[in-house]
């Protein structure tokens, strides 16, 4: 049973329906937005390996939470919220970035620091 036949025989109106598949929509696109940005966060581990950066730039990190704070508080959207958001955005992406380095080195994270894989405190 697709979502529309359920909420059809919950009585649901059909306003609240076409506003619900507009929702579904947008989150697809969310959905669909972070893939591109893991995509470009496996691109920016390989790059890392086969440079000298650090897997962890919590320079950038503050960077982001920062710009995204900033575009949360123009927007009207609580700025901890979307802090939060990003912050399991980061840590994901850090965790995927480490996978790819082991991945990528069969020796380990030789060229990682462990206090480099810290999550958030």
């Amino acid at each position: 049973m697709d979502s529309d036949q359920a909420y059809r025989e919950l009585d649901v109106p059909a306003s609240l329906l076409e506003l619900r598949r507009e929702l579904d929509g947008i989150d697809a696109e969310i959905v669909r937005l972070i893939g591109a940005r893991l995509t470009t966060v496996t691109e920016i581990a390989d790059a890392k390996q086969r440079g000298t950066a650090s897997l962890r730039d919590e320079e950038r990190e503050r960077l982001v939470l920062n710009q995204v704070e900033e575009i949360a508080i123009d927007l009207g959207i609580s700025a901890s919220f979307i802090r939060g958001v990003f912050q399991s955005i980061i840590e994901h992406s850090v965790s995927l970035q480490a996978q790819r380095l082991v991945d990528g080195d069969p020796g380990g994270l030789s060229s990682v620091s462990p206090s480099s894989i810290r999550y958030f405190e």
